[in-house]
């Protein structure tokens, strides 16, 4: 799951869709709750950090995910 604050969340359906607050509210008001969203994930990534923050938790996600495929089903092919 990525996750930021509805804060971040208007803020960036305002830049990336044109959405005014209004709109914005709307949107996230017809998703999933956040906490129902965190209770079902296995991975949470938050993304109101700095972007190398980020990227770094998604590289930790990925990396932990090759390892329980490994653990699973062996050896993958795609390095």
């Amino acid at each position: 799951l990525l996750s930021c604050s509805a804060e971040t969340q208007i803020a960036r359906l305002a830049l990336r869709d044109g959405m005014d607050r209004a709109a914005a509210e709307a949107r996230i008001a017809s998703q999933a709750p956040l906490d129902r969203k965190l209770e079902l994930a296995d991975y949470v990534i938050d993304t109101d950090r700095p972007l190398e923050a980020t990227l770094e938790a998604v590289d930790d996600v990925w990396s932990d995910l090759r390892t329980v495929w490994r653990e699973t089903f062996g050896e993958a092919n795609d390095d």
